[in-house]
């Protein structure tokens, strides 16, 4: 799955993530070059598709073997320039969520070929949890629903009030619900 992020004009960052470990090649048309990429299962792995001209469509395909993946973006507009773009807020994925009105909504957003997508936070729910290592499972389920439309359109996260990296906690250190959290939500 590819999730993508930090659009500027000149390039596009991809996040690539594997089930299983393999060498693969990221490419786009028009050219920007091909980057190889050695994923680990489970692991995510950025390349800076760089070199790209601003206000410009691309097409761009992950290869490893004969399965391929494929997907668009375009680059960052001029200043002034017209935009669109897509709010999502309260995803949560607990007893409230269906995964089938959630996958239609991120394709509906898709459709609208936006520029970028913004989650206002409540993503991964990490302080519902007492044990918030249980929370693992939303940031990996959340991958697989960002990557329906980070695909297409990349992704900046907020942070929400349940998203476990709020500083009114007491730190704990390096092991703490905040920086878990925090290492998590990069990852």
């Amino acid at each position: 799955d590819v999730v993508l992020a930090r659009p500027t004009s000149t390039s596009m960052t991809a996040s690539v993530l594997a089930s299983r470990d393999m060498a693969a090649t990221i490419s786009c048309e028009p050219a920007c070059g091909d980057h190889a990429l050695t994923l680990k299962a489970g692991v995510p792995t950025e390349v800076v598709l760089s070199g790209l001209a601003p206000n410009r469509d691309y097409r761009y395909t992950v290869t490893s073997g004969t399965p391929r993946f494929s997907g668009a973006f375009h680059t960052a507009r001029p200043s002034g320039a017209p935009f669109t773009f897509a709010v999502q807020a309260d995803s949560h994925l607990d007893n409230n969520t269906d995964g089938r009105v959630y996958e239609n909504t991120l394709a509906n957003m898709r459709a609208d070929r936006a520029d970028f997508l913004v989650d206002l936070g409540d993503t991964f729910m990490t302080d519902k949890y007492v044990d918030f290592h249980k929370a693992a499972a939303h940031y990996k389920a959340q991958r697989y629903y960002l990557g329906l439309i980070g695909a297409e359109v990349p992704v900046f996260l907020a942070l929400g009030n349940h998203d476990g990296e709020q500083f009114a906690r007491p730190d704990q250190g390096v092991d703490s619900m905040q920086a878990w959290a925090c290492r998590m939500r990069r990852l």
